[in-house]
């Protein structure tokens, strides 16, 4: 789920940000023009913002509304996501990444709204009636994919004891291992490797076949209720 939920942030920001989102065909010779959500490609095929002056349609300002709170809110539940693998989340938590991918997923298609604004539906003697889906919009389609495949794959995750990855074994010092006068100390530290404020000491001897003696010293913390 988060490598899907990933892929799709990285497409929608991509379909966002290209001035390649969609394409008109030109007329008798005439270059095709591909424009963006946000900017467009001038005749010597730079990529540029609209000019300041440019007042963009509603539908020109839906995409880019909800092109951006797709970018947004997509980015929160990936970076909620690499957070769950060393913080266990609530099954609520997983509800709640779940219903917003759900969300975002029509947001995303949303911005296909921008093949309707006026620079593709005005008439033109260069340019053919209507633009058609270019690299931008193809990319949205496929990060609205990935949105729903990422709810849905959330949805069907089991709900987890632990963290994927555990800080405490990793930090966890190794139990030390000392002799003194011919008897084997073992002292096991409290997990984490500090000691609780309040603790008890627990001493285990055995001695085995061969008369050998091992003592075990035991820390641990005192539970109060």
């Amino acid at each position: 789920a988060l490598s899907v939920v990933g892929v799709g942030w990285i497409f929608s920001v991509v379909a966002v940000g290209t001035c390649e989102f969609m394409e008109r065909k030109g007329k008798d010779g005439t270059d095709d023009s591909q424009t963006g959500i946000f900017n467009y490609k001038d005749i010597d095929d730079d990529c540029k913002e609209y000019p300041s002056e440019y007042s963009p349609d509603s539908a020109l300002e839906a995409a880019q509304a909800f092109g951006i709170m797709a970018c947004l809110f997509g980015g929160l539940v990936l970076v909620a996501m690499v957070v769950s693998l060393f913080v266990r989340f609530p099954r609520w938590a997983w509800i709640t990444l779940m219903s917003i991918l759900f969300a975002v997923a029509p947001f995303q298609l949303i911005t296909l709204s921008a093949l309707g604004t006026e620079l593709c539906t005005e008439e033109s003697s260069y340019y053919d009636d209507g633009c058609l889906p270019h690299a931008g919009a193809c990319l949205a389609i496929i990060a609205f994919a990935c949105w729903l495949t990422g709810g849905i794959l959330i949805c069907r995750l089991p709900l987890l004891d632990k963290a994927i990855v555990n800080c405490g074994d990793c930090c966890a010092q190794p139990p030390a291992v000392y002799s003194v006068g011919g008897i084997t100390h073992t002292t096991i530290p409290v997990a984490g490797g500090a000691v609780a404020p309040k603790t008890k000491t627990i001493t285990k001897e055995v001695i085995d076949e061969n008369g050998a003696k091992t003592i075990t010293t035991e820390i641990v913390p005192i539970i109060t209720q």
